[in-house]
């Protein structure tokens, strides 16, 4: 859900990365500009999935041990001690979005 979030919102270029434990969701465009905050506190509406369209990273957020998310250079630690492989993250992704397996 999180991989057509991104689609939806114009990425060309989105990848998923699995190693370590841990699930990256990788895209060309920031899908979650704006109502990041929102999207891993709760259901945020996200018009680009239509009317009824809302966020699905709350559901890493309730499930997982470690959650992080990236834009360009910059890491936040939603939730857990760990960022992960975020934690010496590079390259050109515009957001990222990893959650540790339990």
């Amino acid at each position: 859900m999180i991989v057509l979030e991104a689609i939806l919102a114009g990425a060309g270029d989105v990848r998923v990365e699995v190693a370590d434990g841990w699930i990256c969701v990788c895209a060309d465009v920031d899908w979650l500009q704006g109502i990041e905050a929102e999207a891993f506190s709760g259901f945020a509406p996200f018009t680009a999935g239509g009317p009824n369209g809302v966020t699905s990273e709350f559901f890493p957020v309730v499930f997982s041990a470690s959650v992080a998310t990236a834009k360009r250079s910059e890491v936040r630690l939603v939730k857990g001690a760990s960022a992960g492989p975020l934690g010496g993250l590079g390259g050109s992704w515009e957001r990222v979005v990893a959650f540790e397996l339990p």
